[in-house]
């Protein structure tokens, strides 16, 4: 995917780790919170040395990190590291869905029947709807970008989509 267009959406790492990184972390403090205590209750009521104590109680704690570190270095990995989620110029658009092995779409702007912003959740995904007489993608595809870890806002989006689309595609302005 070409990264010199007019408009290029990247994931934004910052905001990658606040929000991946964190629920991570979160998820990791309370279980080690339970194990922790549970596998210390344990060991103090078998009445084990200190340092016995401490080698039971954090052990599986290191294994828990790393079994909770690894994906989402692996998440970081295919998100940050793949490049941009979109670009786009006068001639087209590049898509690059969020499926683990997907592939770069590009669309001609004729080829683009819609471009829109629906919600799902606490994020906005920007849609673009292909033609299915243009014959580009497989029939019902949707392509979606994730604005909740990229580098620009749904409304950015769309307002760059707007004056790169120049009037070829319903875009639906309200968004953002």
């Amino acid at each position: 995917m070409p990264a010199d267009r007019p408009l290029v959406v990247r994931t934004d790492p910052l905001r990658f780790w606040r929000w991946i990184g964190g629920a991570a972390l979160g998820c990791y403090l309370v279980a080690c919170a339970v194990l922790g205590g549970v596998l210390f209750a344990l060991a103090s009521s078998l009445r084990m040395s200190p340092a016995l104590t401490a080698l039971i109680t954090g052990s599986p704690l290191v294994v828990f990190l790393v079994m909770v570190a690894v994906p989402v270095l692996v998440v970081r990995g295919r998100l940050v590291g793949d490049g941009p989620l979109l670009a786009a110029d006068h001639a087209g658009v590049w898509v690059r869905p969020l499926r683990l092995g997907s592939q770069v779409a590009w669309l001609p702007w004729r080829a683009v029947a819609a471009v829109y912003v629906t919600r799902k959740g606490f994020e906005d995904l920007v849609v673009l709807d292909p033609d299915p007489r243009a014959g580009v993608v497989p029939l019902g595809t949707r392509l979606t970008v994730t604005t909740l870890m990229s580098d620009h806002t749904a409304g950015e989006i769309i307002a760059g989509m707007v004056s790169l689309s120049g009037g070829r595609v319903p875009v639906d302005q309200r968004a953002g």
